[in-house]
């Protein structure tokens, strides 16, 4: 038996002005051809299907295709959980259905408690569905109003099902969530405030394989069987360089278990160029998705022209200015900042021209915790 563990496909994902979604499509159509030739039985999506709540009705009618396809014509099962980008509601809308269809689409905590069971000869694996749910809602259907941490109650709901799981059986997570100690970049939105609702790895340990989402490289988080698929395609140039990957997951007959990371190169990826304009200019053409750093100091008229004659894709420029970095962009600079934690920090940085202290930081952190507890209440 063989999986696929895959996430964070920001379906309708636009950067700098330019929709992503025939790349998309195109590392889809990529990882088809790997399911074909592997002979694979589920792929695992682990949230974060499509880049916004209400997606653009292109990124629904992608996945639909995806789904007919490998639904009907390649008899595959798929298991996808809603990530923070996703609408919970709107992503599982008739699950009930799809499940006569072997699809399973979790945006709540009903299969965590209660796994789904797959039996491949004599194989058993036990499916747990962990969505990303807001702590103050895990408060709710943990029934404990009064703990405030995400691992403290994410620690609770494991013992819990620990409790009536087989223990016989393959355990298999599909979570999304920021676990410590993984390696992040500017196309994550944050899960909460400064990142404080980060758990350890220790959470899951007792899984056998845990699938993760959110943060966007491929990465094991402390253990071998924890880890992050990485996103479908590279989202901001602080991933320039990255080639997506998926993880193949083999189940062999004599019960054992391995894992085996392959690429999906794309055709096209985001790339940063630096150098002064003659020497950026002297590179050959590529069609690739650009931000470009011209060490030039002087005035140059039209330069998002001149680098678009020799790299149509140019999305973003970078200027060095006396005493200061500037960006031009086709997003008319728009801070990529979301936090109030990133915001102040920035402003900070900008007023004192210095970085916060730790003891600063930790205060503005206590600070908006506070805070965006009196928001919940």
């Amino acid at each position: 038996m063989k999986g696929i563990h895959t996430a964070d496909w920001h379906l309708g994902k636009v950067v700098h002005g330019h929709s992503f979604l025939p790349e998309q499509r195109e590392q889809i159509q990529g990882m088809t051809r790997l399911i074909r030739e592997e002979s694979i039985d589920f792929v695992i999506i682990s949230g974060d299907l499509y880049d916004r709540a209400i997606p653009p009705v292109e990124a629904i009618l992608l996945w639909e295709s995806i789904l007919e396809e490998w639904v009907e014509e390649l008899g595959i099962q798929v298991f996808v959980i809603a990530g923070n980008h996703d609408s919970a509601v709107r992503l599982s809308f008739g699950n009930r259905f799809l499940e006569k269809q072997r699809v399973n689409i979790l945006g709540d905590f009903s299969r965590f408690f209660h796994p789904l069971e797959v039996v491949h000869d004599k194989e058993r694996i036990q499916v747990y569905f962990l969505p990303y749910l807001d702590t103050a809602f895990l408060r709710e259907v943990l029934a404990v109003p009064a703990e405030r941490s995400r691992e403290v109650l994410l620690r609770l709901a494991v013992a819990r099902i620990q409790e009536e799981w087989d223990p016989k059986a393959f355990h298999l997570l599909l979570a999304h969530e920021f676990l410590l100690g993984g390696s992040v970049s500017d196309s994550e939105r944050p899960l909460s405030v400064g990142g404080s609702q980060a758990i350890p790895y220790q959470v899951f340990e007792d899984f056998d394989y845990v699938a993760l989402g959110h943060l966007h490289r491929a990465q094991r988080i402390g253990k071998d069987h924890i880890r992050y698929a990485g996103a479908l395609y590279p989202y901001s140039f602080s991933e320039a360089g990255r080639v997506p990957s998926v993880e193949i997951l083999y189940f062999n007959e004599d019960g054992s278990f391995e894992r085996e990371r392959m690429e999906i190169k794309p055709e096209r990826t985001l790339r940063v160029v630096e150098g002064r304009l003659d020497e950026v200019l002297a590179l050959p053409p590529s069609d690739d998705y650009l931000c470009v750093r011209i060490e030039n100091r002087e005035v140059i008229l039209d330069l998002m022209g001149k680098l678009r004659e020799r790299f149509p894709n140019t999305l973003r420029v970078e200027r060095a200015q006396i005493g200061e970095t500037k960006s031009e962009s086709t997003d008319s600079l728009a801070r990529e900042a979301e936090t109030p934690f990133e915001l102040f920090a920035s402003f900070f940085s900008e007023m004192t021209g210095e970085e916060m202290l730790a003891s600063q930081t930790a205060y503005l952190q206590a600070l908006l915790e506070r805070r965006e507890g009196e928001d919940e209440a």
